[in-house]
């Protein structure tokens, strides 16, 4: 599928368009200022993925937090812990959803605006799961026979045969790492379909036997370095706002000389 099937929004887009404004019936809440902070009055902008994480900050905000989910984000305040919980935690009703809150330090005082943005808007239905996986891979069929690649799937007991997902984007997220794998494995290509349980997440694992990636190339595939301003590419960025879509997550594990594993997590969509 096109990568550019489907629309999409950058954070930083809205980080230039958002004005801040004072809001005198803010909540209080006590917050470490910035060493940059020297105002008696600062106001801050945060803006998150779609799963909480600190896409981009502006007006002084801590530069620390990009990359962390805001409510666990170094010296967060409860006020903002609450309020990036509420943006989280809410129904998905608009793209862009906000909150407004004061926090105090002392005898200063910030006001800060924090923006969750949905940036991949969802056409979630009741999707087959098998069938999802397995017409995702048929296109891989040809093209790992002619390499010589062994393109194996294992759909384990206990998995949903029906759940609520974008289906497009889905499979779509499953081509980009199955594809990736392809170009790298040696002989081996495995997709894991599983359910855990406990956490109520389908979880679809791509693991390939190739030459593996060192932590230091691994930690940003998914956002850009912020000391090279480099990146892994704009397939990568948009898997994982896929999985940030959906409320999930993707996670590698790879070593160099023992390959790579790509694991999407998908939770169940929680009723309002």
């Amino acid at each position: 599928r096109d990568l550019h099937s489907f629309p999409t929004r950058r954070s930083s887009d809205l980080v230039r368009a958002t004005t801040l404004e004072k809001n005198p019936s803010a909540s209080e809440g006590g917050l470490p200022m910035s060493e940059k902070s020297g105002a008696s009055v600062v106001e801050w902008l945060v803006v998150l993925r779609a799963d909480g994480v600190v896409d981009s900050v502006d007006g002084g905000a801590p530069v620390t937090w990009l990359g962390h989910p805001l409510v666990a984000a170094p010296g967060i305040a409860d006020v903002l812990r609450r309020a990036a919980t509420d943006l989280i935690d809410g129904p998905p009703t608009t793209n862009v959803r906000r909150r407004k809150v004061r926090c105090a330090d002392g005898n200063k005082t910030i006001d800060v605006e924090v923006l969750l943005v949905e940036a991949l808007p969802l056409r979630r239905a009741h999707t087959r799961i098998r069938e999802l996986v397995m017409r995702t891979l048929d296109f891989f069929a040809t093209q790992a026979k002619s390499n010589n690649i062994d393109l194996t799937i294992d759909l384990t007991e206990g998995v949903p045969v029906a759940f609520v997902l974008d289906g497009e984007k889905i499979a779509w997220a499953l081509s980009t790492l199955v594809a990736n794998a392809l170009r790298h494995a040696r002989a081996h290509v495995a997709v894991h379909v599983r359910w855990d349980d406990a956490a109520a997440e389908l979880i679809l694992e791509v693991a390939d036997d190739g030459p593996g990636m060192p932590e230091r190339q691994t930690r940003w595939l998914f956002d850009r370095n912020p000391a090279t301003g480099q990146s892994a590419g704009l397939a990568l960025f948009m898997v994982r706002d896929v999985m940030s879509a959906h409320r999930g997550s993707v996670a590698v594990v790879s070593h160099p000389g023992h390959g790579t594993t790509f694991t999407l997590r998908i939770p169940r969509v929680r009723s309002h």
